[in-house]
């Protein structure tokens, strides 16, 4: 993930951690959190004021029980909220505070 200061027209960082396309970026704005979900099944949130990794998380490994559920699209709700879907159909509830998913819908698409 490429960060640009737009005022100086410079790259101000890159944000390394997603192995794949990431597909979903949200800003949680009263933390300054960033958001990002990638087809490589991972969830990260960032910190905007320092472009450190708060936080991050496999959302489903390529190889276990989850196999297929790796993120498509993401979307912050609120300030705490967060909402992936999968390329299987599951759209998961994801809670930045406690660090877990909350609710888990399964659409029957795929």
């Amino acid at each position: 993930i490429i960060i640009l200061d737009m005022e100086l027209q410079t790259v101000a960082n890159n944000l390394t951690l997603h192995t794949q396309e990431v597909v979903g970026l949200d800003l949680i704005h009263d933390n300054n959190i960033l958001a990002s979900g990638s087809r490589d099944n991972t969830l990260a949130f960032w910190n905007m004021n320092d472009f450190s990794l708060v936080y991050y998380r496999e959302h489903a490994h390529p190889n276990g029980p989850n196999a297929g559920h790796d993120i498509r699209s993401l979307i912050a709700l609120n300030n705490n909220t967060v909402v992936c879907g999968t390329r299987s159909g599951q759209i998961t509830f994801w809670e930045f505070e406690y660090k877990k998913d909350v609710s888990l819908t399964q659409t029957g698409y795929r």
